[in-house]
């Protein structure tokens, strides 16, 4: 259950369904250099060049330069090259080119053309370079890297969550918008919680989060899927913790959000207090929305969630059937709600593409009708309600926009049962936004359980 996630839709001059955002431009993972270029003067045809990332740390002018004579490997006998130099810490990438150009050029595992070779330091470290020019491997060696090697794939084997964007070379890491630098990654903190803490000066900044090094997984603004990047801004220089739950994918950060202790964290009592599972509610969607489960029997039970510096909560609540029980604790408008699983959330359905289920598919002019179709299964829900939100724009976050449903506002409508075809119950209501904008929305089933936007917005959801 999720009462943040919104499925998306455009009315009037807003723009179409399903926005995602382009990350920062990354850098190419593999540098092979289809262009020919002349030899640069101090590079000879037979010179072995190490390119890479680690070009300027060793004197280069600029990285990934096969020209640079700076980072030129000398002889070292049996068909050897060797150069030697001072890095800092931080993560590199490299690979060998010969004769000044990329019209040569040998990667991981030696492959002609091959992949970039990746180097952690977790360390200040004079590294020796060596090329082996017979079966073109490029190899490299340190004091203390075997043991310093092996926690870096310790590390590197468990789920790497990175904060990537313009905080970055603030936090020490080499550049911005960098998933690779495990610089700014962060720690976890248990129940797919992370954090990531950073002295930042005053100013502006752009983030997301990225996962294992890549852009391949990441998350922004509403924990999206690829979503628009996250702002924030800072008046004075501060000591900023960055915050990130890696089940729902939500993102904070300090100056918005505090993630509560264990001693802070309402606690299920009441009839809930002889059931079995872990009593302390968590913010898995940090936003005050509270969850724990535990194993329930069918039946009545008076409800009591308590929290530090608060009045207690009181609620009676029905269990349907024996099982798990997901109880859930909104801590902004004091309601507990408790989902046993009796709704088949697989036959839940919406598609926004579809106008059987989102009719006009398109953009509207506002004053339009729109009607919207929900499917479940028969029998299994009483009452659905449509929960629509006007989302407010709040910052460009290097994108065009970013929509914030977080901060719009939200109209809720009672939807009707209009038909049962096939064991399928269809449940629909017409609506008419009355103002341009972007809109979210979401559906309410018996009070207890949300279907809205999965890790990707627009289409069919969750």
């Amino acid at each position: 259950m999720n009462r943040k996630k919104f499925l998306y839709g455009a009315i009037g001059a807003a723009l179409s369904i399903g926005m995602t955002a382009v990350p920062m431009p990354a850098p190419l993972a593999v540098h092979c250099g289809l262009v020919s270029q002349a030899s640069a003067a101090g590079v000879q045809k037979s010179d072995v060049v190490l390119v890479g990332t680690v070009q300027t740390k060793l004197g280069a002018a600029k990285d990934w330069d096969p020209a640079a004579g700076a980072t030129i490997m000398k002889p070292a006998g049996n068909g050897k090259y060797q150069l030697k130099g001072k890095l800092p810490a931080g993560t590199y990438e490299f690979k060998i080119a010969v004769g000044g150009s990329w019209d040569v050029n040998y990667g991981a595992k030696g492959t002609p053309n091959g992949g970039n070779i990746a180097l952690r330091l977790k360390a200040p470290h004079e590294v020796t370079f060596t090329y082996d020019g017979t079966t073109h491997e490029v190899s490299y060696a340190y004091e203390g890297q075997q043991a310093e090697q092996e926690q870096v794939a310790k590390e590197m084997a468990e789920r790497a969550i990175v904060v990537t964007g313009t905080v970055q070379t603030k936090a020490g890491a080499a550049k911005d918008w960098d998933p690779s630098d495990m610089k700014t990654r962060m720690a976890p903190q248990g129940n797919g919680f992370y954090t990531y803490t950073a002295d930042l000066p005053a100013g502006a900044y752009y983030y997301k989060i990225s996962v294992n090094g890549s852009w391949a997984e990441n998350y922004g603004l509403n924990g999206n899927f690829d979503g628009a990047n996250v702002q924030m801004n800072l008046d004075k220089p501060s000591k900023v913790t960055f915050f990130y739950n890696d089940k729902t994918h939500k993102i904070k950060d300090s100056t918005n959000y505090k993630l509560l202790s264990d001693a802070e964290l309402p606690v299920l009592g009441g009839d809930a207090a002889g059931l079995t599972g872990e009593h302390i509610l968590r913010d898995m969607e940090l936003d005050q929305f509270y969850q724990a489960k535990l194993k329930a029997k069918a039946g009545e039970y008076n409800i009591e969630v308590s929290q530090k510096g608060q009045p207690p909560v009181k609620q009676r609540i029905t269990v349907h059937k024996d099982g798990d029980v997901v109880f859930y604790f909104d801590g902004r408008q004091k309601k507990i709600i408790a989902d046993d699983g009796s709704i088949h959330e697989d036959k839940v359905f919406h598609d926004t593409w579809d106008q059987n289920f989102r009719a006009p598919f398109e953009a509207v002019r506002e004053g339009s009708q729109v009607r919207l179709t929900l499917h479940t299964q028969h029998g299994d829900v009483q009452k659905v309600q449509l929960v629509l939100c006007k989302a407010k724009i709040t910052a460009n976050g290097g994108d065009e926009y970013n929509p914030s449903f977080e901060a719009g506002s939200r109209q809720s409508y009672d939807m009707q049962l209009t038909g049962t075809k096939d064991g399928t119950d269809s449940w629909s209501v017409v609506i008419t936004p009355d103002s341009y904008g972007i809109y979210g929305y979401k559906f309410l089933l018996d009070g207890v359980k949300e279907y809205g936007d999965d890790a990707k917005p627009g289409h069919t959801g969750m």
